[in-house]
C-alpha cells in the first residue's frame, strides 16, 4: 500500500510593517527556526544573516507594500 501524503497550510506570521527593516527582522526570526532551515546553527546563521536576508528584505518589502492594508497585513 502506497503511503499517503498530506499538506498543511498555516499562517506563520507577518512583519510589523512593510518597511525593509521590519521585513528583515521577520525573515531573521522565521528563517532561523531550525524546523524551517534544518542546518547546524552556525551554517544557518551565515545563510540567513549574510546571504538571504540582506538580499531579500528589500524585494520582499516591495511585495508586502503592494498588499498591505491600512489596518495592517492582510495575511
Amino acid at each position: 500500500m502506497k503511503p499517503k501524503t498530506g499538506i498543511i497550510l498555516m499562517n506563520i506570521g507577518t512583519p510589523k510593517s512593510p518597511a525593509p527593516e521590519d521585513v528583515g527582522n521577520y525573515l531573521n526570526i522565521f528563517l532561523m527556526d531550525k524546523d524551517v532551515i534544518n542546518l547546524p546553527f552556525l551554517l544557518r546563521w551565515i545563510l540567513v544573516h549574510l546571504l538571504i536576508v540582506p538580499r531579500r528584505k528589500h524585494a520582499s518589502a516591495k511585495k508586502y507594500q503592494k498588499i498591505w492594508l491600512e489596518q495592517g497585513s492582510p495575511l
